[in-house]
């Protein structure tokens, strides 16, 4: 409820003037000392004989905190939460290729990576997931192949420049799948810029599996080594994280200068096996 001065006084002066307290004023309008004003009280206040009111209610009810305070300063917001729905529009969004470029503190939503977007931060030189770690690439459907004893692409995943940075890393796990037991297994990682291919590249690793062995989950890390050109990884035939006689793997494809993809392939030594995929993922893991 608000009441002006003039409206204020206005009133309390023709209750006067009918009463005769006070005379009327030369022009008609009525002539009140602030000294004759009483005290009010209610939804706005007053000390009586001043003019001065102090309103802290609307209709019996008090006014919110943000009545008074500025909220549009964040500062001042000090409880509740923004609903999901809102906090899109905190960040601009789009392709991860689209980013901005990097500024301190900046965040952005690559909505082309994973299965629902990841949230990006910089850091003023470089974007990196907003937790330090994010799943860009996820697959559960089976696919598989038989019938011939040559290396096949089962999957081909795409992977934007700049993903990893210098000193970030790639996980990828994969559960490979196979049915017959007449000769052994082989998967097969590479890294090529071509997708699809079962040659060339960067040779990723490579792990066997027995005759009779029919699954395996598959875990490798390519660790950018100080370097955008630089990698290495587990050495081959180690199937997760453990011991291995063999050597590291390394690798020199530039992570920067454009799609690159990781080709995971398979290939039997009989082609009366079926060898296959039931579904891989891959993180994209930064410091």
């Amino acid at each position: 409820m608000t009441i002006t001065k003039k409206v204020l006084a206005l009133l309390i002066a023709s209750s006067l003037i009918a009463s005769n307290a006070y005379p009327q004023a030369t022009g008609g309008l009525p002539s009140v000392p602030a000294s004759g004003l009483p005290a009010f009280s209610g939804d706005c206040t007053s000390t009586k004989g001043t003019a001065s009111l102090t309103c802290t209610k609307t209709s019996g009810v008090a006014f919110a905190t943000s009545a008074t305070t500025n909220t549009t300063n964040a500062t001042n917001i000090t409880s509740g939460a923004l609903p999901v729905a809102q906090l899109s529009n905190l960040f601009s969004k789009g392709a991860f290729a689209s980013k901005p470029s990097a500024s301190s503190g900046l965040m952005y939503y690559a909505t082309d990576l994973g299965t629902a977007g990841v949230l990006l931060i910089s850091n003023g030189t470089l974007w990196k997931p907003a937790t330090g770690i994010a799943t860009i690439y996820a697959n559960a459907v089976n696919v598989s192949h038989t019938g011939d004893t040559n290396e096949d692409n089962q999957l081909n995943i795409a992977i934007p420049a700049n993903i990893p940075n210098a000193n970030g890393a790639l996980r990828i796990s994969c559960l490979f799948m196979a049915s017959g037991t007449a000769g052994t297994k082989t998967y097969i990682f590479r890294l090529n810029t071509t997708s699809g291919a079962t040659s060339g590249g960067q040779f990723l690793s490579t792990g066997a599996l027995s005759a009779s062995t029919l699954s395996d989950n598959v875990i490798r890390t390519i660790r950018n080594r100080n370097s955008v050109s630089s990698q290495v990884t587990e050495a081959n035939a180690v199937s997760g994280p453990g011991n291995s006689g063999g050597v590291n793997v390394t690798n020199t494809l530039n992570t920067s200068s454009g799609t690159y993809y990781i080709n995971v392939n398979t290939q039997a030594a009989s082609s009366s096996d079926t060898l296959g995929i039931d579904g891989c993922d891959v993180q994209w893991i930064e410091p």
